[in-house]
């Protein structure tokens, strides 16, 4: 079980790793990075600025964890909502409409 610090070092790098899914390595960069936080299948992967899950998506497959992505923009939150059951992902992965300045997050 990890502790609480290594919950919140987890959501903080994500940041970096989810922004690496937009470069020329995309996929691949993405599940190498996030393979450095040694993710199993009890982790909670919160992913900051979800935009339609693109990066949620490649982490909760590869890594068998679970996400919660955040985005401000209700049309993002709806099509990542609509492609997790599409992908049968609804279980493990879930997109709230939120605005990341004003989370309060507690782990």
């Amino acid at each position: 079980m990890q502790s609480n610090a290594a919950r919140i070092s987890m959501a903080v790098t994500q940041s970096i790793i989810f922004s690496a899914t937009a470069s020329i390595r995309g996929v691949e960069l993405t599940i190498e990075l996030a393979g450095m936080l040694n993710l199993t299948s009890s982790s909670i992967v919160l992913d900051v600025a979800s935009g339609k899950g693109t990066s949620g998506f490649v982490v909760a497959e590869a890594f068998d964890c679970r996400v919660i992505g955040i985005d401000q923009t209700e049309a993002n939150v709806a099509d990542a909502k609509a492609e997790a059951v599409e992908r049968g992902l609804s279980d493990r992965i879930q997109f709230i409409l939120a605005d990341a300045e004003e989370l309060r997050f507690v782990p």
